[in-house]
Order: structure tokens, then sequence, then C-alpha cells
């Protein structure tokens, strides 16, 4: 794999130098004071690293070969050379990823992201199609240079540039009555709930007819 960046930098050599140790799996929720991150940016012909190198978040479900993104989970990891950052299929799970000449972060909160120094010009057409219709569709978010992560993605980042790939699950349309619907969707919650709950101890969940 070439190390040289666009501009003939090369940012690799040496390997990577990192301002912060290698942070662990993690597997029980972040609070809001003390989000995780990565930042990654080449400087002066290193990759320079902020944040966890390796970070798993939410509850990821084995369910076979065929379904890997099953659960509700992202998961990022920097091994020195390429960042490799993956969601889940629904992208129930958000990850917001700041993108900029030699440059990449990326993080669950989008104040973490901020915190960093990152470029905050707005992007006015998302910020208006939120004011109409109370959230940010697709991948946009109130600042052009920060993005959602799109569903079932797998984003990769090294000397070479950033690529996406995005494959979100599709299911054929069914034919059949309004009870066969009723019932199958039931059914499917039911399943998803099954697989979804971590068995130790009681749990309570808020339900609303609204806003959120």
């Amino acid at each position: 794999m070439s190390s040289t960046a666009p501009d003939g930098t090369d940012v690799l050599r040496g390997g990577p130098v990192l301002r912060s140790r290698p942070g662990p799996w993690i597997g029980q929720p972040w609070t809001a004071e003390d989000p995780p991150f990565i930042y990654l940016r080449a400087e002066d012909g290193a990759v320079v690293m902020d944040g966890l190198a390796e970070a798993r978040l939410g509850h990821q479900l084995d369910v076979g070969a065929n379904r890997p993104f099953a659960g509700n989970w992202a998961e990022w990891r920097w091994d020195g050379r390429t960042l490799t950052v993956r969601n889940d299929r629904y992208r129930t799970y958000p990850l917001f990823v700041y993108r900029a000449d030699h440059a990449i972060a990326v993080s669950p909160s989008v104040d973490r992201l901020l915190g960093l120094g990152v470029d905050r010009t707005l992007d006015l057409d998302a910020v208006s199609v939120f004011l109409t219709i109370g959230h940010f569709p697709g991948e946009d978010t109130a600042f052009t240079a920060i993005r959602r992560l799109p569903a079932a993605a797998e984003l990769r980042w090294d000397a070479a540039g950033c690529t996406v790939r995005s494959d979100p699950p599709r299911r054929p349309i069914e034919s059949g009555t309004r009870e066969d619907a009723v019932a199958t969707a039931a059914e499917l919650v039911r399943t998803a709930v099954g697989r979804t709950i971590v068995r130790t101890g009681p749990y309570r969940m808020a339900l609303s007819g609204g806003r959120d």
C-alpha cells in the first residue's frame, strides 16, 4: 500500500505518533461529558492520533456470517496505517465523521468533534430542512464538514484517501392482509427485542406518542 498522501507527503513513514494510549474496546455506555472519539491527521511526516485507537459501542448480535451488521452498534479501529469504521445495518447507533485534507475524526457526539477545533461552517440547506421537518435526513448535520455515517457502512481511511461503502438491507414487497402485516410486525419486534436485551437486571422503557 502506498503511504504517499495526495500532496506527496509520506505520512506513514516511521509509524503513527500516538498522543494518547490506544484505548480498550468500549462495551458500556459513554457519558455526554466524555464521549469517545478518534482524531487522526498528518503532521510533519507522520500521522498524529488523539483519542482511542479502538472502540466498540453498543450491542452487536451474532446471527451468522450472512448478516454481519445485526444489532445496535458502531466501532472503529486504527492499526497505524488504516482506520476502519463500521456500524449496524439500520444506523440505530449514530457515528459522526469529520473529514478534511489529511485529517479525519470520528465520534458518536457532534459536540466532541466541534471541541476538537474542526471546521464549524454551517450547512444552511441542511439547517433549513431541519427547521422544517425537525430532523436531519440522510447523512446531513448542521455542519458542512461533519457527516453522519450511513447505514451498514464501512469507512476506510489511509494514505491513499477515504472510501465509504454502504449496503443497507432491502426487503422485497410482500402481499397479504392488514391483519397479516400487523401480526408479522409484532412478531418481528418481539424477536428483535429478545435478541438485543442483555439479561443483567430489570429494564425500564419510556414510551412516547410524540416527538422525543
